[in-house]
């Protein structure tokens, strides 16, 4: 419970004692509880005398907090209920004043960033030497459909996760049975337990004073930059980080993933459709689940979209009209496929498709990915904005920053795709 209930509920318990003492019903634990009450009062009542001291400072420094101000005229809040992005809450609960004090050293704090619908309160505990903004919301103001989205999502309190990787061995199993008999045993294979620690993504950037007075230009910056760069490097580790120092051990560096290859050989018609279908058909096999997601190199996606026979006509369809000159183009997928902004790009064999240069040119990732793997997050994004280090050059630096950890459950349910293509990339961004 929060100071101010812990106080009555001190309060409550006093009156109770000093009423049985006044009745002479009081005994010598009930004494020795009205000593113990006293000193508990004290301390709960330093606290809030504290934090309301701290609530002062937070509101004389112009950040966004209710009540009036040291002349007793009534300082109105932000509205900040209506804040759809980290960058738009920024600046909406500091405004144009509290930017101003910022610079000039003031010590703030902003609230916890909830959902838009939720009230805004402001935990004194976060009160530090520079003003940070929780988000525990993922923003997905990015401009492209990114790997991240085709994951499942988990919260972590901790900084390590353990988990259960899943055998696909299944001993014994199910068998008529006659009235009377022996039922066989079904057993699955011991799982093997998996830590997986939480890492820290983390970058800043500074603004000078000048640009500070241009709240939208800052509001841009954390979410059109910032979040769009954050993404595309958490992209890129969750997909190929090789473990060592503080790098997560990605999706395609876990043992047990499948693979899958197009048919090289001489005379064969085989082509990297075909291979990525195989690989949906091992997803089957091995793990009983459906794909839900393929990943594509922007090159090997065009060379697929664009493949013709030999007569000249897309198989995929043309730029005005469907395969083979039948129907329409196939439209991007809904942006409701996933929580991006952004339509995805129209998908094969009815797989929702992601189109990413972190995955190299030549390999497709085709899996069941939102059941074998979990992205946990820690705290959501948080960002601080530090006016002191970069005082001297007139500069305030903003720091975006957060927590993730990676559990692949079922790395079976995952396939590499070697689509034989000439020459491969460096998986990048």
């Amino acid at each position: 419970m929060n100071p101010d209930e812990k106080l009555k509920s001190l309060l409550t318990e006093a009156t109770t004692l000093q009423a049985k003492i006044k009745d002479n019903k009081a005994d010598d634990a009930d004494y020795t509880r009205v000593d113990e009450l006293t000193g508990e009062i004290k301390d709960v009542r330093g606290k809030i005398d504290s934090a309301n001291r701290f609530a002062a400072e937070f509101k004389a420094a112009g950040a966004l907090q209710a009540g009036k101000d040291t002349k007793g005229n009534q300082d109105p809040a932000p509205d900040v209920t209506q804040a759809a992005t980290l960058g738009e809450f920024v600046v909406k609960s500091l405004g144009e004043d509290g930017f101003k004090r910022l610079k000039g050293g003031s010590t703030v704090t902003a609230p916890v960033f909830k959902a838009a619908s939720d009230a805004h309160t402001t935990p004194q505990e976060l009160v530090s030497g520079f003003l940070t903004t929780y988000d525990p919301n993922i923003v997905h103001g990015y401009r492209r459909p990114l790997v991240t989205s085709l994951l499942g999502t988990g919260a972590v309190s901790g900084t390590s996760i353990t988990y259960f990787v899943e055998s696909a061995t299944v001993e014994g199993g199910f068998a008529n049975v006659k009235e009377g008999a022996q039922k066989p045993q079904l057993h699955i294979a011991d799982p093997t337990p998996v830590t997986d620690n939480v890492h820290k993504i983390a970058a800043w950037f500074a603004v000078s004073d000048e640009m500070t007075t241009d709240l939208p230009f800052w509001q841009s910056e954390i979410d059109q930059r910032g979040l769009y760069l954050l993404g595309l490097y958490e992209e890129d580790q969750l997909l190929n980080g090789d473990g060592t120092g503080d790098n997560i051990l990605g999706l395609l560096k876990r043992p047990g993933i499948q693979t899958e290859a197009v048919d090289t050989t001489s005379g064969s018609k085989d082509t990297p459709a075909d291979a990525i279908f195989r690989a949906g058909t091992d997803i089957r096999t091995a793990r009983g689940l459906e794909p839900d997601g393929l990943i594509l190199n922007p090159a090997d996606y065009q060379a697929i979209r664009l493949a013709k026979d030999a007569n000249g006509q897309y198989f995929a369809g043309g730029p005005w009209s469907g395969a083979y000159g039948m129907g329409s183009v196939t439209a991007p997928q809904s942006a409701a496929t996933y929580p991006s902004t952004i339509p995805n790009s129209p998908s094969l064999w009815g797989i929702p498709t992601i189109v990413s240069p972190a995955v190299a040119k030549g390999t497709a990732v085709v899996g069941a990915f939102r059941v074998a793997a979990t992205v946990y997050r820690k705290n959501g994004l948080q960002t601080k904005l530090d006016p002191y280090t970069l005082m001297t050059a007139n500069q305030i630096r903003t720091v975006i920053e957060e927590r993730l950890a990676l559990a692949v459950r079922l790395p079976a349910a995952i396939v590499t795709v070697d689509l034989g293509t000439a020459g491969t990339t460096t998986p990048g961004k």
